[in-house]
């Protein structure tokens, strides 16, 4: 596990008592949420999972690769869902946006 204690770094250890640290495991994500049910981003990693078992990776003649096919949808899916960066930039040209026509509406520019 690791362990995090007030303002310092993850250091790791295996048998920890110490009451103002909180245990955490290094493992990947195994689909199930903090409450104990299925992870919200789960399904999309299912679905990269499966794609990437019928992928194929291209090795071009500059030796860059790619994947033949749909994975990369898939992909952005997941990592869509993981991270919202998309999202969150909507949200950001939305707040901007309605900014803009509150001063318009206030009599700025």
């Amino acid at each position: 596990p690791i362990i995090i204690t007030n303002n310092q770094q993850p250091t790791t250890a295996t048998n920890c008592t110490h009451p103002d640290r909180i245990k955490l495991h290094k493992k990947m994500s195994s689909g199930r949420s903090i409450a104990g049910g299925v992870g919200r981003c789960y399904s999309f990693f299912a679905e990269f999972k499966e794609c990437l078992k019928s992928e194929d990776i291209l090795t071009h003649e500059d030796g860059s690769q790619s994947w033949k096919n749909k994975c990369w949808q898939h992909r952005e899916d997941y990592f869509e869902c993981l991270h919202a960066k998309k999202e969150w930039a909507m949200v950001r040209r939305v707040n901007e946006e309605e900014k803009r026509q509150a001063e318009i509406a206030a009599g700025g520019n």
